[in-house]
């Protein structure tokens, strides 16, 4: 939290912004530590130094430290779902952009979308 109050200063300070962008939620996560291998969730210790380790960020407490500072000017918005963060920047436009490119193949295209719905989809990443 004192990286956060930090930052919240340093945006009042310049009346600039901060965009924070981890997996997480609005609360305190109980037993979120995974690790990764190779793009397959491992134990945490089953190759140390070699296994990718992370942990659901509570946004919850970070939105608290940040409402201490609005007296400041700063405002906190969110959290938001990957989903609705892809989208307000324009994820589906782009999509489309992407695929209507003339020489892009329908097994390109395919590929596309599937790499797509992965990102925003409830069932996969859209809800982390």
């Amino acid at each position: 939290t004192a990286l956060v109050q930090d930052v919240g200063n340093r945006v009042a300070r310049s009346r600039g912004g901060a965009l924070f962008i981890d997996y997480g939620g609005p609360y305190a996560f109980e037993n979120s530590l995974r690790g990764f291998f190779r793009h397959e969730e491992v134990h945490v210790l089953s190759k140390v130094g070699q296994v990718d380790l992370t942990t659901n960020v509570d946004f919850g407490s970070l939105l608290r430290v940040l409402e201490r500072q609005y007296a400041d000017g700063v405002r906190a918005h969110g959290p938001v779902t990957q989903a609705e963060f892809l989208a307000s920047m324009g994820i589906g436009e782009r999509l489309g952009a992407l695929i209507d490119q003339p020489d892009v193949t329908d097994e390109q295209a395919e590929v596309l979308f599937e790499s797509f719905k992965r990102l925003v989809d409830d069932k996969q990443m859209g809800t982390k």
